[in-house]
């Protein structure tokens, strides 16, 4: 009996192992559900969702001067994700729950549990704690996958806030982003702050990214606490 339970958890393991490395877990029909039926009942990051929630409001609106709407309703309904509105800007904010990784992915990608179902689109920006982290690259029916500001395959358009200096940022796994190009005399913007410059993959503007020591922006974000994290998705005529 005991080499019997003994083989099913090796069984179990292996099993988990694979769906993990091979990222086969998102097309599992019911995974997801399987999923939260196992935190939902007793909300155990509760109030790392709240936090997020928070902070990405009070970042949004710092930053871009966006007056959200954040709908009550959203919140009590859902533990996973909730949706800030501002149609003026032309903006949707969908907080989502970030699902466990495998150890060799860790942090330069992750899933999120927030996919087409809930308006995530690709290539959107992704905040934590109100700083930038990462961008969405792919997107299914009730997952998105994210690579993060620690990946060397993350690129953003930035702007620095005091001098005014256009540059091209690439990620880095030890949390200085690299600046891979820019428009004007980057020495110019030491110790300055950068953001995010609104152009066309890199909206809203104003998302605090991280200060410019040397070539290298020593980033905001960190991967501590990583439960939640909020997708900042564009909103097209159509949706209106």
């Amino acid at each position: 009996m005991n080499i019997a339970k003994i083989l099913l958890a090796i069984f179990i393991i292996s099993l988990l192992f694979v769906l993990e490395r091979f990222n086969i877990y998102i097309k599992i029909p019911g995974f997801y559900g399987l999923y939260n039926l196992y935190l939902s009942p007793q909300d155990i990051c509760g109030l790392n969702f709240v936090d997020e929630v928070r902070r990405s409001r009070e970042s949004i609106e710092k930053s871009v001067s966006l007056s959200c709407d954040f709908r009550e309703s959203e919140f009590f309904s859902s533990v996973s994700n909730c949706t800030l509105w501002d149609k003026n800007l032309r903006l949707k904010i969908i907080v989502s729950r970030v699902f466990p990784v495998s150890p060799d992915k860790f942090p330069e990608e992750f899933i999120i549990l927030s996919g087409k179902n809930d308006g995530v689109k690709r290539y959107s920006l992704v905040m934590k704690d109100g700083f930038l982290f990462g961008r969405v690259v792919d997107v299914f029916d009730r997952e998105s996958r994210v690579i993060s500001i620690f990946s060397p395959q993350f690129f953003v358009d930035s702007v620095f806030l005091s001098s005014g200096v256009r540059a091209i940022l690439r990620g880095n796994e030890n949390g200085f982003m690299n600046v891979f190009a820019s428009l004007g005399p980057i020495e110019y913007a030491d110790g300055d702050v950068a953001l995010t410059s609104g152009s066309k993959f890199s909206l809203p503007e104003g998302i605090k990214i991280g200060r410019l020591y040397g070539e290298r922006i020593r980033v905001f974000a960190s991967v501590e606490n990583l439960v939640y994290v909020s997708v900042v998705v564009p909103i097209s005529d159509e949706e209106d």
